[in-house]
């Protein structure tokens, strides 16, 4: 369900890896309160996820930058029937996103113009601390492609991905295309795809409490499930990131 928005070629590989987002193979949320942090990101339409960190502030990935007519979307299952619709005050790119060889520093972070009140169907989630959450399973979830070339819904999918070492991320994508400010994921029956880029990697720590382990970044240009994603690592940038929460 998650892709990129932009296709970058992946050298000495069959695989293509591509900017957009979406989840394969998930399931529709029974209500927000699986993932009560998510948004959708829409001018005329959807077209990137993301994460309240704050009852003001949106997680999401720089490709997903957009310079005018965005709208924040909250607190329904729908995202063609959110009860919150907030104007962006300022989207703000991490300075040294790239898209050379990879994609990286694939951080942004959106200031809304009004401040959310929290629900159960709204909540913000927390940064994580540089716990290696390895072998353990994360969730999933957005609005993206439901195939490598199927529709997109409207109601919003939900999966759980294995998080997967360095290496074993290395092994399918080449050493050169991840860096430490990546982590990975999938590769067992879901994946990330188109329409849901910038969306949640979540993860509950050993208190329980769910924290935002990453946001989708870039994977398969197929989507196919037997394949990693990658998700931009808000545990190597928190200094960046909580210097845009505090400005």
């Amino acid at each position: 369900m998650f892709k990129l928005l932009f296709l970058v070629l992946l050298a000495a590989s069959v695989h293509q890896a591509r900017p957009d987002g979406r989840i394969v193979n998930g399931e529709t949320a029974n209500s927000m309160a699986v993932a009560p942090w998510q948004v959708s990101l829409q001018t005329s339409y959807h077209f990137c996820g993301g994460s309240l960190i704050s009852p003001t502030h949106v997680m999401t990935a720089a490709h997903c930058y957009q310079r005018f007519g965005v709208t924040v979307h909250f607190g329904s299952v729908s995202n063609a029937n959110s009860p919150n619709v907030f104007d962006v005050s300022t989207f703000t790119q991490h300075p040294s996103y790239s898209t050379g060889i990879t994609t990286d520093y694939d951080y942004a972070v959106i200031k809304m113009a009004q401040s959310a009140s929290m629900n159960s169907n709204t909540q913000d989630i927390a940064l994580p601390d540089d716990t290696d959450y390895t072998g353990q399973t994360a969730q999933i979830s957005g609005w993206g492609q439901l195939s490598g070339s199927g529709g997109t819904p409207t109601l919003l999918q939900v999966a759980t991905v294995p998080i997967v070492s360095e290496d074993a991320c290395k092994s399918q994508w080449g050493n050169l295309r991840i860096t430490d400010r990546m982590i990975c994921a999938g590769g067992a029956g879901t994946s990330a795809c188109m329409g849901d880029s910038g969306g949640p990697l979540a993860i509950k720590d050993s208190s329980g409490k769910w924290v935002l382990l990453g946001n989708t970044s870039w994977g398969s240009s197929s989507c196919t499930t037997n394949t990693v994603s990658v998700w931009s690592k808000n545990a190597n940038q928190l200094s960046w990131i909580n210097g845009q929460m505090n400005s």
